[in-house]
């Protein structure tokens, strides 16, 4: 902006861009590691059951797939006995911002989440997992996102992996249909199939709590996927240069 250029920011969380549109001031509530050592040691689910029952609204809002941020709103709201979705205020407005929604239908959204997973695979998603499970593991925060998190617990449960030679490259990969373990490469194909629609289940899920997120700010213009949003964002910045 001190260059003179407007700034566009595309997708990201609806907490992410509401604290650098509102000039969030996150809370500042100290740590306690003994009891995030407790928290840490539990079950996502289990965690994520109680911080339901303790700040409901903020249970709808938050990645229910990520335990640290789980971890760290019950900690925080068991240390302050307040919701953790009470303790963040708005600061000063430091930006003058144009919000554009992009408003798709439900069968058609999940129409693109599916065909994006796919794509995904196709692309060597699976391969792409088991590298980095081999060199940093599964349990780092990085990869318990939508998409590593079930590929990872797919991996961890496959019993015919075949060693190949790829380029000069030992890899492994699933036996191929007719391999010697042709009907345990079979099962964990099945198994692989199961693991991908449980991305598309976990996507949708998320995609629908977005959009719960974002229909609650009024602030947001929405438009119709396809359409021309190039008057709107014309408009916004004569008004906003205007000498």
């Amino acid at each position: 902006m001190a260059r003179g250029h407007v700034p566009i920011l595309v997708g990201g969380t609806g907490f992410w861009l509401k604290t650098v549109i509102d000039n969030l001031d996150l809370t500042s509530t100290p740590g306690d590691s003994a009891l995030r050592a407790q928290l840490s040691a539990r079950t996502l689910g289990d965690l994520f059951h109680e911080y339901k029952q303790l700040d409901p609204e903020g249970a709808e809002l938050i990645d229910k797939q990520n335990k640290r941020r789980v971890v760290r709103a019950l900690e925080v709201t068991k240390l302050t006995g307040k919701p953790w979705s009470e303790q963040q205020t708005v600061g000063e407005e430091l930006y003058d911002v144009l919000q554009i929604g992009l408003s798709v239908s439900r069968e058609e959204l999940a129409e693109r989440i599916d065909t994006r997973v796919e794509e995904m695979v196709a692309k060597g998603l699976v391969d792409e997992v088991r590298r980095l499970r081999d060199t940093y593991g599964c349990e780092i925060e990085s990869m318990t996102g939508i998409g590593y998190q079930q590929v990872c617990a797919f991996l961890s449960d496959i019993t015919s992996l075949c060693s190949v030679d790829i380029g000069g490259t030992r890899s492994e990969r699933l036996c191929p249909i007719g391999h010697n373990r042709s009907l345990a490469s079979f099962a964990d194909r099945t198994k692989l199939n199961e693991a991908i629609e449980e991305v598309k289940r976990d996507t949708r899920a998320y995609a629908k709590r977005q959009m719960t997120w974002f229909k609650r700010d009024p602030r947001i213009v929405w438009v119709n996927s396809g359409d021309s949003i190039e008057d709107l964002v014309q408009r916004f910045l004569e008004n906003k240069f205007r000498t």
